[in-house]
């Protein structure tokens, strides 16, 4: 019940009105979360292709009745009990008799629907007192929906005509999209140069009848410039739609800073709103370059619908960020604040990026030319900072622990029998599907393998996978044959970690690059053989490259810094079957006869080369060096 608990920049505070007066003319609000009051529903509860995702303040639930009578479908509306012209806390139980009347209203919108859809309007309760929380309104209404589809909109804008019928239609294939694809779809915005009727005018009549409207002068991209409003034509330059006007096919857009179109997306991967934003400016723009630049989304502009956005007067939010030209003495802007805070809250979505956020649980261990944990740490730009994480391979403690049993490295079982110091180490990787491939790397691999392991969440499959795992080391350690092998065994570090998306609702991704790092720590010897595990060694090649001239040369090179590369085959779906029952020595001979003969003509070659010039033939080098060079 006491006074709102408030940080105030000095650069906020007015000018100085008498002895000792300040004129504080904005908050920025240490905030709560929004209090939920209660939730209104209406229509029937069946399935749907979207939903419709707004919010809006109290003042504004005419235009949410307007929104939903222009879109035939779900909707998800947060209601803050705030009034957005004024700026001031609205009691419950007025919000709760205007939303009643409201709710009844937009019910009857739904009639004739077609389809049992359900409009579900929440009322919330701001817990600060300062500017509107637009981005928590944005996250609660999100949580309200249940569609894999959702269409973001604010409450000001209107949706073509027919745009729900369209997406009913090819519900699969745009969650195809959306999902499988990560593609954001975004529907080109426009303004009247009127008044709000117009602009549902506008929504109604299509693509034709915007087309001739921009051309006779009476709408143009929204915030495209002042003749029409506010004036960011960044927000959605990108969409070109020049472009779109002229095309009826859909086309990819590159994201470019201030990026906010209004898109169909889904639900479950699209990133959450930073609920710090609150007000005006900058609040959705961060969603989207996250969206962009760190969870791999693109952007596709729908070939034949769009939203218009209806004209109104200034909010309290928007003059105290932009300033109020109208006033008798402007005080000063907001504008500065949020700029910095949507600087600061790029850079802390990069240090999450890229580990070093506080919350993934180890050290991240830097690889290649760049530290971007210093860096970041440093004044390093936005842009030379997200450049050197596209550019980092991470492998950290936050991706991959070590299994239950496991050492605390991940080591498990090492092979005990005798290692050779020519020794070379085939390192590989796998998850628990590939065990079968692990086994037949191991019988044409006579020197060292060090495998790590991704083990299943499950319990029992894990359980299984150690089974088998063990099974085959013991089998190799009978034999005897000379393979020793080495197991890593790891697991995810938890569930939603950076690194499997699984944090944006997709399935978990093997963090491979982590993998390899794993089984390479795991090595022992200086020389490694760095393969995949679905690839072969040829039978023999061990011994070949620990021969005594081969190795000695091979060991020489690799301490100069070269490395030596080995030509990879692939072979068709029936051989590849075959292959594991290849009969190698017959094929050594068969390559042996092919060289052999190969060799006949060229000796025949040069005997002929001789006799037409004359030359003394070469002498004949001793057979040990002849051998190393076919080796």
């Amino acid at each position: 019940g006491g006074p709102a608990c408030a940080l105030r920049p000095r650069s906020l505070l007015g000018p100085r009105r008498g002895a000792g007066r300040l004129r504080p003319v904005a908050r920025i609000t240490i905030r709560r979360p929004l209090k939920h009051v209660r939730t209104y529903d209406t229509g029937e509860a069946g399935e749907d292709s979207c939903t419709l995702v707004t919010q809006c303040s109290i003042d504004r639930l005419g235009r949410l009745i307007t929104q939903a009578a222009h879109w035939r479908g779900a909707v998800a509306a947060a209601v803050v009990a705030y009034d957005g012209a004024t700026g001031e806390h609205v009691a419950v139980r007025e919000a709760r008799r205007r939303i009643e009347a409201a709710v009844a209203e937009i019910g009857a919108c739904g009639v004739g629907v077609g389809l049992p859809v359900r409009r579900t309007i929440a009322l919330y309760e701001d817990g600060g007192l300062g500017l509107y929380p637009i981005n928590a309104a944005r996250n609660a209404a999100l949580r309200l929906a249940t569609t894999e589809l959702v269409l973001l909109l604010d409450v000001d804008f209107l949706p073509s005509t027919g745009l729900h019928s369209t997406i009913a239609g090819s519900a699969a294939e745009l969650r195809r999209r959306c999902v499988e694809e990560r593609r954001l779809l975004v529907l080109p915005a426009f303004e009247s140069c009127a008044d709000a009727c117009e602009a549902a005018a506008l929504a109604a009549g299509g693509k034709p009848a915007l087309a001739a409207a921009v051309v006779a002068g009476r709408a143009r991209t929204f915030a495209s410039d002042g003749r029409c409003g506010d004036t960011f034509p960044q927000g959605h330059r990108a969409t070109d739609s020049k472009r779109w006007l002229a095309t009826d096919g859909a086309y990819s857009v590159e994201h470019e800073e201030g990026f906010e179109p209004f898109v169909v997306a889904s639900r479950r991967l699209v990133p959450p709103y930073d609920e710090r934003f609150t007000g005006f400016g900058r609040n959705k723009i961060l969603q989207l370059w996250e969206a962009a630049r760190l969870c791999g989304f693109t952007f596709e502009v729908v070939p034949s619908h769009f939203v218009v956005h209806a004209r109104h007067a200034a909010s309290h939010a928007q003059r105290a960020v932009l300033g109020d030209p109208a006033a008798a003495e402007p005080g000063p802007r907001l504008l500065p604040s949020i700029k910095a805070l949507y600087d600061r809250a790029r850079l802390e979505r990069l240090r999450e990026a890229c580990g070093g956020g506080g919350g993934g649980g180890g050290a991240v261990e830097p690889m290649g030319c760049f530290d971007v944990g210093a860096a970041l740490a440093s004044d390093t730009s936005e842009a030379e900072a997200l450049a050197m994480y596209e550019l980092r391979f991470r492998f950290g403690e936050a991706r991959l622990v070590a299994a239950r049993g496991a050492g605390g490295d991940g080591s498990w079982l090492r092979s005990r029998l005798r290692r050779a110091p020519t020794d070379i180490t085939l390192v590989t990787c796998l998850t628990d599907d590939r065990i079968e491939r692990l086994a037949a790397q191991c019988s044409l691999w006579s020197g060292v393998v060090s495998a790590a392991v991704l083990l299943p969440r499950r319990p029992a499959a894990a359980w299984r996978a150690r089974a088998r795992l063990s099974s085959l080391h013991a089998k190799l350690e009978r034999e005897g044959s000379g393979c020793r092998l080495d197991l890593t065994l790891l697991r995810p570090a938890r569930r939603g970690s950076s690194c499997d998306g699984s944090s944006c609702g997709a399935a978990p991704l093997v963090p491979i690059n982590a993998l390899r790092n794993a089984a390479l720590e795991a090595a022992r010897t200086d020389l490694v053989l760095l393969l995949d595990v679905d690839l072969l060694p040829s039978k023999g090649l061990h011994e070949r490259l620990c021969a005594a001239r081969l190795g000695r040369a091979l060991a020489a090179s690799c301490e100069a810094g070269e490395v030596w590369v080995l030509p990879a085959v692939e072979m068709s779906s029936t051989g590849a079957r075959q292959a594991i029952s290849l009969d190698w020595e017959a094929k050594e001979a068969q390559a042996e006869v092919a060289t052999g003969a190969e060799q006949a003509q060229h000796a025949t070659g040069a005997e002929q080369l001789q006799q037409a010039t004359g030359a003394e033939p070469m002498e004949e080098q001793d057979e040990e060096e002849d051998e190393d060079e076919d080796e």
